[in-house]
């Protein structure tokens, strides 16, 4: 192939990207900022926002849900009126440590990682999934709140109402409503009482439609005025 050719090939997909984009953005209401590379299998449910210099791989925003500057996500899905701070990152693979000699992919993967490969069969699991269909590396909750700088290892869930800090590293689950910082991230403390918890996660708020949340937003303030009040 020529060179005029790949650089023609090159202004074709940037013309369908763009389309692409400006599709979502009608259809969806999906504000996307500049210089981002967004796959055309992302899902968007609503009102969601990209920033700049953002990656983008089989990714599933629920509604109002966004995503701050220089964020990289891989098949990631993303419940509603959920936080992405900017430079947070989710890390696909793993290596073994213990047993193994090497750590190189060339020794147990058959994928002959840079066309060199010395495994006659696949013998560790390089990707952890979320779910039974592989699909997901990570599955983030509703209500989440991932600080700036924080990195996430695939196979993790964070629950519901969680809250990662700055520059932390998520190997492992995340309970509903818990915060967790560190390198690796551990459980700082709860946000609210178990009990406040487990009613929250029966409400469900994220599912009620505008009309309830723009009658209910003054209640949003206080916990225990909005648990008081979910009776009427």
């Amino acid at each position: 192939m020529e060179l005029r050719d790949i650089l023609r090939q090159i202004h074709h997909w940037k013309i369908i990207r763009y389309l692409t984009y400006k599709i979502w953005e009608k259809r969806y209401s999906v504000k996307i900022g500049k210089n981002n590379y967004i796959d055309y299998n992302c899902r968007f449910e609503g009102n969601n926002c990209i920033g700049d210099n953002c990656c983008l791989i089989n990714c599933k925003l629920g509604r109002l849900s966004y995503v701050s500057d220089c964020v990289s996500l891989r098949h990631t899905v993303i419940g509603r009126y959920s936080s992405i701070g900017p430079y947070v990152k989710v890390f696909a693979g793993n290596h073994p440590t213990r047993t193994y000699v090497a750590t190189h992919p060339a020794f147990y993967s058959t994928r002959k990682f840079k066309g060199v490969g010395f495994a006659k069969e696949n013998i560790f699991e390089e990707l952890t999934y979320t779910d039974s269909s592989k699909e997901w590396f990570v599955e983030i909750g509703n209500d989440v709140w991932i600080g700036g700088g924080a990195s996430i290892v695939n196979g993790c869930v964070i629950g519901d109402g969680a809250v990662v800090a700055a520059g932390a590293v998520v190997t492992e689950n995340v309970q509903p409503y818990t915060i967790v910082g560190g390198v690796p991230a551990k459980p700082i403390r709860k946000r609210f009482s178990e009990e406040q918890i487990e009613q929250l996660l029966k409400i469900k708020w994220w599912n009620r439609d505008e009309v309830w949340l723009e009658q209910h937003v003054e209640e949003f303030r206080n916990i225990d005025i909005f648990l008081d009040n979910q009776g009427r």
